[in-house]
């Protein structure tokens, strides 16, 4: 018991746990290691059948889960005293399952071997060795430098009531006189551990600490056995744990995995949703919206926006990229609508056409934003709408008349095309307007037609680009 409890209590107080718990897609790790400890139960009961569905259902649930039949194995070799061959036999169906997930899942060949072995995610991953010592401090929260947001005062209090409460479980359930320590069991969590983390140091995976939560379970599984004659150590273990988990979540850190990180984009994606609602209780069917500088990795547009289906209700609504936009077909309904992250207000709408409020300092920018938007997604007459608005506004940059005559040209609106470009002449003079002015609109046409292109590609299942690198690396 002693063992048990002061295992659980001391991989419970990592914060490797704050992303697996806060964040919706860190489900999976928490499936992933609930299926890897029936599966090593149901071995250690004999019950092949279980442990091959549960093993199935772990690697589904994550590929971190392929380390399982070498945990197993270690198992009955150093706890149940098999030999190396009858362990082998009694593992068979799940090494015959790695082996046939091996060849049938659709892109691990190409993360470990290919064309994925590098990403975003693993271009700032530690070196091996880096690797290894993160995730071996990781154990003790101890993998990232603290410096508390908001002071120290508050990670003293908050560990505090988190430390009594650890400190007095395991002073109370460890009760029991402590039985000698066994170095089967210390030996078997060192393997499990190292088992659970080998799999950190292959291509196309970047760091996380909740990434070796697996090898976590081990390696607490030998503390709990060696700490378990010495229950003073363990208590200062635990309490010290405890605080610097406080310590490591008041932290700030760009790591997605961390707590501080899962905080901030729960936070964020709260404020966008108050704001959404107080602008919009109700959205037209069908309708898209479109968002710009929205913070990264808050789980906000993955997949044109869940979120805000979920929050609406409403299974027809998408939420995008603000370069994902592309012109609506004539006969769709709904409506669209753009937004650009602000720190102030969280969202500021860049209605098209909006008028003109001089105590609205971001109008322009958000003139500017959309027109640039229209004029490359194919939209020339919503470019125009905007350009002349902003030559309206700021009459000393004669540009904007200029590109708003282009972009009316080029939506076959030739009186409003004659009117902005009589203003650029006033300011630019007629010879440079002259030059300038075809080779605009030439380039409104040929933006227009490339936008349509590249929809009528994406829907007809064509590559649009097939010189692209991305396909020369295939």
């Amino acid at each position: 018991q002693g063992r048990a409890v002061v295992a659980t209590l001391g991989l419970g107080s990592l914060a490797l746990w704050g992303s697996p718990i806060l964040w919706v897609a860190g489900v999976q790790e928490l499936w992933m290691l609930i299926f890897a400890l029936l599966t090593l139960l149901a071995v250690r009961s004999k019950r092949w059948t279980w442990s091959f569905l549960s093993f199935a259902l772990a690697m589904l649930s994550k590929e971190t889960a392929a380390t399982i039949p070498a945990i197993a194995f270690a198992m009955l070799c150093i706890i149940d005293r098999f030999t190396w061959r009858a362990a082998l036999r009694r593992t068979a169906g799940l090494w015959t399952l790695l082996v046939v997930w091996t060849l049938v899942h659709p892109t691990l060949h190409a993360r470990l071997f290919g064309r994925l072995q590098t990403s975003l995610e693993t271009e700032h991953r530690p070196s091996a060795a880096g690797t290894a010592v993160k995730t071996v401090l990781a154990q003790f929260n101890l993998d990232s430098a603290f410096a508390p947001e908001a002071g120290w005062a508050h990670v003293l209090l908050r560990g505090a009531v988190t430390a009594a409460i650890l400190g007095l479980s395991v002073w109370f359930l460890s009760r029991r006189r402590a039985t000698a320590r066994s170095p089967n069991g210390v030996a078997f969590g060192l393997v499990w551990a190292v088992a659970g983390w080998w799999i950190l140091l292959l291509p196309s995976i970047g760091w996380h600490a909740y990434y070796g939560a697996l090898g976590s379970m081990g390696f607490w599984l030998a503390m709990g056995d060696i700490l378990d004659r010495h229950r003073r150590c363990a208590l200062v273990a635990v309490v010290l744990l405890a605080f610097f988990r406080e310590a490591e979540a008041e932290t700030m850190s760009w790591d997605w995995g961390s707590t501080w990180y899962q905080v901030r984009a729960g936070r964020i994606l709260d404020s966008i949703r108050g704001r959404l609602f107080g602008m919009y209780p109700t959205l037209t069917p069908h309708s898209r919206l479109y968002f710009a500088e929205i913070p990264n990795n808050i789980g906000f547009l993955a997949g044109d926006g869940p979120a805000v289906r979920v929050w609406y209700r409403d299974p027809t609504l998408r939420a995008m990229y603000l370069s994902a936009y592309e012109p609506r077909a004539a006969t769709d309904s709904g409506e669209d609508h753009f937004f650009l992250f602000d720190s102030l207000t969280t969202l500021y709408e860049m209605a098209p056409g909006q008028p003109q409020s001089l105590e609205d300092f971001r109008w322009k920018r958000a003139r500017g934003l959309l027109a640039s938007l229209f004029i490359h997604a194919g939209n020339p007459g919503g470019a125009a709408t905007e350009y002349a608005a902003l030559a309206r506004f700021d009459p000393s940059d004669p540009g904007h008349a200029l590109f708003a005559a282009a972009a009316y040209a080029a939506s076959q609106q030739p009186e409003s095309a004659l009117v902005y470009r009589r203003i650029a002449v006033q300011s630019l003079g007629d010879s440079a307007v002259t030059e300038e002015f075809p080779k605009l609109v030439q380039a409104a046409q040929i933006a227009a037609d490339s936008a349509l292109w590249r929809r009528l590609s994406r829907r007809s299942g064509i590559n649009s680009n097939p010189g692209s690198s991305k396909e020369r690396n295939q």
